[in-house]
């Protein structure tokens, strides 16, 4: 294996730990009593501040990014 297949595995495997941890949680949250779209809710607001950082460096320097079109769009 390469340098690029066994980080690619090693994502993978972080991924999947994540995906299970998310479970887990999510299932003892509902059998202790929290209502299901408080959990939704709570899940959107976390995926969305854990992704904002990234899409924010990854399009600032892009002309005609989205956010820009959007801007222009609303106003």
């Amino acid at each position: 294996m390469e340098g690029d297949d066994i980080t690619a595995l090693i994502g993978m495997i972080i991924l999947q730990i994540c995906y299970a941890g998310i479970n887990i949680i999510s299932k003892l949250a509902m059998q202790s009593g929290m209502n299901p779209l408080v959990l939704l809710t709570y899940r959107q607001i976390f995926g969305t501040l854990a992704i904002a950082p990234f899409a924010f460096l990854t399009e600032r320097y892009t002309p005609d990014s989205l956010i820009s079109l959007l801007w222009c769009h609303f106003l």
